[in-house]
């Protein structure tokens, strides 16, 4: 006995909904969200705090600067938007996240690069850059836990200052980059923003009930029609 199908439209129209909706949902994964996580630059200050390889003079050890900072949620950290001055040199930003140890930084948790990019920031006579950065490896920071963050040009010849805010919340420190300690705490907090970025976008709930129920539609169809053609086709003998 052979049996003929043919295609239901039910299973056609199942096929071709399915697709535009995985086609739809693999856009939204793509299309990721940046959110912002936490956010310390505002109000603008003239205040700067030297975090290069020279310091202010153009001489060496230079200095490191380190601000805290807490998040309402457990969030992976993957931008990074701040603020500065160069007087001379060129960029090559590391930004290194530490643990807290009684108010200072502790023991290194992630240093990353990241894509720099830049545009000018002018308040009266000051000039200013604003810099963004992704991080080439992201940081997961758990939820109510202290953390700080270094904002540090490397380049041989950089001279740079980081800018920090024009209210004192619980302050910012700064070590010689010769030495180990954070012997240099500033009433003032540093200028930056934390961006999370969301992998993926999840399908709404409704969506995924109404796919699911029109696939089972679309199997109950084919399952019936196999079953009215096997019944009618007439049988053939064998050659």
């Amino acid at each position: 006995m052979r049996t003929y199908l043919t295609r239901s439209p039910i299973v056609a129209g199942t096929s071709r909904f399915l697709a535009a909706l995985a086609i739809a949902l693999g856009m939204s994964a793509q299309a990721a969200t940046a959110m912002v996580l936490f956010d310390q630059t505002a109000p603008f200050d003239t205040g700067l705090r030297a975090s290069s390889t020279l310091n202010f003079l153009g001489g060496s050890p230079g200095f490191r600067a380190a601000d805290n900072f807490m998040l309402g949620s457990a969030s992976v950290v993957g931008a990074i938007q701040w603020m500065g001055k160069s007087n001379s040199g060129a960029d090559d930003f590391t930004f290194t996240f530490y643990a807290d140890d009684a108010g200072q930084p502790g023991a290194v948790l992630l240093s990353s690069t990241g894509n720099l990019t830049t545009s000018t920031f002018v308040s009266g006579p000051e000039v200013r850059t604003l810099y963004s950065s992704n991080l080439n490896n992201s940081f997961s920071a758990s939820a109510g836990t202290t953390y700080w963050l270094s904002v540090f040009n490397n380049a041989p010849d950089a001279n740079w200052a980081w800018s920090h805010i024009g209210v004192e919340l619980d302050g910012s420190v700064q070590q010689q980059n010769n030495e180990a300690a954070w012997l240099f705490p500033w009433d003032f907090d540093l200028n930056f923003a934390l961006e999370g970025v969301s992998a993926t976008v999840p399908a709404p709930a409704s969506l995924t009930m109404v796919a699911l129920g029109m696939l089972l539609l679309g199997r109950k169809s084919l399952g019936s029609r196999r079953a009215r053609r096997t019944d009618s086709s007439p049988a053939r003998a064998h050659r």
